[in-house]
């Protein structure tokens, strides 16, 4: 994985790298990790980036990418840079080391500013320290580059939800799910939604839906104990 972003970061000029597909986040889901906003395919991108990746390979990543950006400022170029960002604050991220991890995305942030994943990995990073009116504002930003990206939705859900803005945290689940029904995350912030506006029928049906489809074991164990609270029988 390393190799191919710094493969990439080092394209020659007239060959820039394609925009990298999903930024690698982090593979734990909760209310005391980035937001309950991840798919499935971002927690296997988690997995493989955890297990093979170090400082030191980032920053050899990090150093080409601006040797590309000088060579060739395009856009995909600022977008393969910005990912490198992204992913070595997400390796602080999981270590707990929250100031690297904000400088790092303020700097995929200065490198690639109208690139839509540096906001919403940042609404992330804010819904995790509980900063959840920041939250909405970085996906804010996201969905205006990037319209119809599912997972800001859903993550905006969740901001929303901690707001106690039950309504607008209902409204972005159901876009979220209706851009995506395949992501488990999606249905389990719904979940929340309906149990914020006292709809616990709805709530449970969903928390069901993630039981029956989620191929994460922490946030299948998740929904069954919170289905448990809302129907004890």
């Amino acid at each position: 994985m390393m190799a191919s972003l710094l493969a990439a970061c080092a394209a020659a000029p007239g060959q820039p790298a394609a925009p990298a597909g999903q930024a690698a986040p982090n593979p734990a889901q909760g209310q005391n990790t980035p937001g309950n906003g991840e798919t499935q395919a971002d927690q296997a991108a988690a997995n493989n980036y955890a297990s093979v990746l170090n400082s030191d390979a980032y920053d050899q990543a990090i150093a080409a990418g601006r040797s590309a950006l000088a060579a060739s400022p395009t856009e995909a170029v600022r977008e393969k840079l910005a990912d490198v960002y992204i992913a070595r604050a997400w390796f602080y991220w999981e270590r707990r080391l929250n100031p690297y991890a904000l400088s790092d995305l303020s700097s995929a942030v200065q490198v690639a500013p109208a690139y839509y994943k540096v906001y919403y990995e940042l609404g992330r990073f804010h819904n995790d320290q509980w900063q959840f009116s920041l939250g909405i504002l970085d996906l804010n930003k996201a969905l205006s580059l990037m319209a119809n990206f599912a997972p800001a939705y859903s993550e905006r859900a969740y901001s929303y939800y901690k707001n106690q803005k039950y309504d607008q945290s209902l409204a972005d689940a159901d876009k979220a799910i209706g851009l995506d029904p395949t992501q488990a995350a999606f249905y389990y912030n719904r979940s929340l939604a309906y149990r914020g506006l006292k709809n616990n029928d709805l709530a449970v049906a969903d928390l069901q839906t993630v039981i029956k489809i989620s191929n994460d074991d922490k946030l299948t164990d998740k929904a069954k104990a919170d289905l448990k609270t809302l129907s004890p029988k």
